[in-house]
């Protein structure tokens, strides 16, 4: 995807779709499950629009970006990720526009908005345009993704006024079906029309590899004596970004946290981040185990993800690993880690 900016006039053309959204005030009928999808024209890709405001407390609209945006819509609407979760503000990867208070646009927005000749006054009258990404702070968006987001809140206009005298429009008899507006693109001239579409919502394999050190872990195993200790593992983004440059967008290393369910004392804190994080967490989860010189005999992680990144260590060494709803000293620790850090 291009990193450039928005010009003036699709900042322009931008804002004045943001107006017509608003002044429309589709909230009032439709519902953050009223799901359907707007076909990007330059890309084919798909975007996944709800529109916010019916329960008075954000007024906009969200755009979850492919298979990815909309697994992660999914997992939140039907409780999969529950909202004690550390990881749940990073499970959006969308595009979102919010009607907000002026005090919360940054400098680069007021200039832009200055620029143009707008006005805006009073609570929830801001438009504010932002990109969301797993493991980085909402960002602005480029040029791209406001040509994009004008298309998708034209498309929007749209659903929204024939779905306001037919509800059966978005909730077509199977379930798993949506429907997507779709263009057509004949020399200059782009058109639109209706298509039902059935996305793939399952989480392709990762590609993990499980490969370990065996001759490391077989050490461990002899060396290690076995406890009756019982540890939480919680593994998700750290609370606070890193910036490491102004002009740079803040993200969040993966975490690895490791506390003693009984005493509620924390093991061991280690943050990764790129490509081989899972590696080197799996290095220094080792690392702790050659360290204290003995194996616990149950873990309970956070998520599945978690599990699956202690699986080839836990299987050899004789570990119960085991999915909890909730880890409540790993929640307290992660929330004062956030209190402090904030």
């Amino acid at each position: 995807m291009e990193d450039r900016i928005p010009t003036l006039d699709e900042y322009k053309s931008l804002y004045k779709a943001a107006e017509e959204f608003k002044n429309l005030g589709c909230w009032n009928w439709m519902y953050d499950e009223d799901l359907f999808g707007v076909q990007n024209p330059e890309t084919g890709d798909i975007g996944w629009c709800c529109v916010l405001g019916n329960l008075g407390q954000v007024y906009g609209l969200v755009i979850y970006l492919g298979n990815e945006g909309l697994r992660g819509y999914v997992q939140l609407q039907s409780g999969e990720i529950g909202m004690y979760d550390p990881d749940t503000p990073h499970l959006q990867k969308c595009l979102m526009l919010s009607f907000d208070d002026r005090r919360q646009l940054d400098k680069e927005d007021l200039l832009i908005i200055k620029q143009l000749g707008l006005k805006f006054r009073g609570r929830n009258a801001w438009p504010l345009f932002r990109n969301y990404e797993p493991g980085y702070v909402p960002w602005f968006i480029t040029s791209e993704e406001a040509r994009f987001m004008t298309v998708a809140i034209r498309q929007v206009i749209d659903v929204a006024l024939r779905f306001k005298k037919n509800e059966d429009l978005l909730y077509p008899d199977d379930e798993a079906t949506y429907l997507v507006r779709v263009a057509r693109r004949a020399d200059e001239t782009v058109t639109w029309h209706d298509e039902l579409m059935k996305p793939e919502l399952t989480e392709r394999p990762s590609g993990i590899d499980d490969r370990i050190d065996e001759i490391r872990v077989q050490r461990i195993k002899m060396n290690a004596k076995r406890s009756g200790a019982t540890w939480e593992l919680g593994y998700c983004y750290a609370p606070t970004p890193i910036q490491e440059h102004r002009s740079m967008r803040p993200y969040c290393p993966k975490m690895l946290a490791i506390l003693d369910h009984d005493s509620k004392l924390a093991v061991t804190l280690h943050m990764a981040e790129g490509p081989h994080v899972i590696d080197e967490c799996r290095n220094h989860f080792l690392a702790l185990l050659e360290k204290v010189k003995h194996v616990p005999a149950d873990i309970f992680v956070n998520r599945e993800d978690a599990r699956q990144l202690l699986a080839p260590i836990s299987s050899r060494l004789g570990i119960s690993v085991h999915v909890a709803e909730r880890l409540e000293v790993f929640e307290d620790f992660y929330f004062s880690m956030f209190e402090y850090m904030r």
